[in-house]
């Protein structure tokens, strides 16, 4: 794994993540070794980095249980962040997005403008989580496998009996699956986010691998909701809409 600096409270993040991986089940360890040793060096080879001083360094910026992946450029850095379940369950999710020099952070009070070093994925224009163009719920852009899912799912049980009921060899899969379809990520990347997606109203897919996961756009529209009818204009009325 490389990591960009090397001192700083990264490299504490990296001990709370280290502490965290140990406690984990056998099988959600087994998961977390197949993304450090297959997903995140297919980052790597395109020169994302685990930065020291990721999201400004902020010890309570990011949880113990993301791998951030950031690549920084010229034009909008890409930046990835890879989440396991914070319960502890075998599975994962990719949100990634393009930072741009000017970031904005939600507080009680509302929006603050931060610089995109002290940025996190959900602070970007518009982020997004890899699909895999199943199903049309967000069960689609998990990596793994929930018990409680598997106990219910005909698609998984019969995914689990083809596996000869095997947990790593459907861990193994569901790897595969997401290292088939990363090129969907570097492909964007390069092209950079198309304006429509940005600007969307509402979370959702926008092609069969990408779904908007949330933007300011969106977290606008919803704070002039609730503020109401009557304070519109206060606002900017339908400008934000």
């Amino acid at each position: 794994m490389v990591v960009a600096g090397g001192k700083g409270i990264m490299t504490d993040h990296l001990k709370r993540f280290d502490r965290w991986r140990k406690r984990l089940p056998k099988h959600t360890a087994y998961l977390v070794e197949l993304v450090l040793t297959r997903i995140v060096p297919e980052f790597e080879s395109r020169g994302f980095m685990w930065y020291a001083d990721f999201a400004g360094g902020g010890p309570r910026r990011i949880g113990a249980n993301v791998i951030p992946l950031q690549k920084r450029c010229e034009g909008g850095w890409p930046i990835v962040e890879i989440l396991f379940n914070k319960r502890l369950r075998p599975w994962f999710t990719i949100y990634f997005s393009l930072l741009p020099p000017a970031c904005r952070r939600l507080t009680q009070s509302g929006y603050i403008d931060i610089p995109r070093e002290e940025a996190t994925v959900t602070e970007a224009p518009a982020y997004f989580s890899l699909r895999k163009g199943k199903w049309s719920d967000h069960k689609d852009g998990e990596f793994g496998y929930d018990c409680f899912i598997l106990s219910s799912s005909f698609s998984r049980l019969l995914g689990l009996a083809a596996s000869g009921f095997s947990f790593h060899r459907i861990l193994d899969s569901e790897v595969d699956e997401a290292l088939a379809i990363l090129s969907v990520i570097f492909d964007l990347f390069d092209t950079g986010i198309p304006e429509q997606w940005i600007s969307r109203e509402d979370g959702g897919y926008v092609s069969k691998h990408i779904a908007l996961a949330g933007s300011w756009r969106i977290i606008e529209r919803r704070m002039l909701q609730r503020k109401g009818p009557s304070q519109d204009k206060a606002w900017g009325g339908g400008e934000v809409e």
